[in-house]
């Protein structure tokens, strides 16, 4: 869900001998009511290569939670996307000089926000990259852990990210990180 309507994110993922997905991070959503006719693809930014993982929700109980009354425990939807990208992105995140996008230095962790429409804002969390990452609520923040899978070295196998307004009247930015 983004600002209450459906929608699927995708983006370009490991390379492995082929080309890479043009278009990068995308987003599809629905043209009319009906989910049956044929979504509209929004790019939202093109340069984003070997991406495993996209977060757009938290389970706050876990993906099959249940509440005592048996009804699930939905997700909350946090009006975004976070992406990120593998080491073998860019020569400074691994050992073996991988480098699938020439013009992009590191591999990047990277909050979209929607602003409703087709417009997002890029928050950068890190250049280290992650394989793997979870997002969870933690006070008024988001709280990311990413996870290195270390097949290329390079970034640390457990990262931590925590963004969001220090108070309802501010922005959205970048607090912490920890390794």
């Amino acid at each position: 869900m983004l600002n209450g309507s459906p929608v699927i994110f995708e983006a370009s993922n490991e390379l492995e001998g082929g080309s890479a997905w043009s278009q990068g991070l995308v987003v599809f959503r629905p043209q009319q009511s009906n989910p049956t006719v044929q979504w509209k693809l929004t790019e939202i930014d093109s340069s984003y290569r070997d991406v495993h993982q996209l977060d757009a929700m938290i389970n706050p109980q876990g993906a099959a939670a249940y509440n005592n009354a048996g009804s699930p425990v939905l997700p909350i939807f946090i009006n975004g996307v976070i992406v990120g990208e593998q080491e073998q992105a860019s020569s400074t995140c691994n050992v073996d000089g991988l480098n699938d996008h020439l013009n992009v230095a590191g591999c990047r962790v990277t909050y979209f926000a929607s602003h409703g429409g087709n417009t997002f804002t890029a928050l950068l969390l890190s250049e280290l990259g992650t394989q793997n990452q979870s997002v969870i609520l933690y006070g008024w923040q988001y709280a990311v852990a990413g996870a290195n899978h270390q097949v290329y070295g390079g970034y640390p196998d457990l990262q931590f990210w925590l963004f969001g307004p220090l108070n309802d009247r501010e922005g959205l930015r970048f607090l912490a990180r920890a390794i």
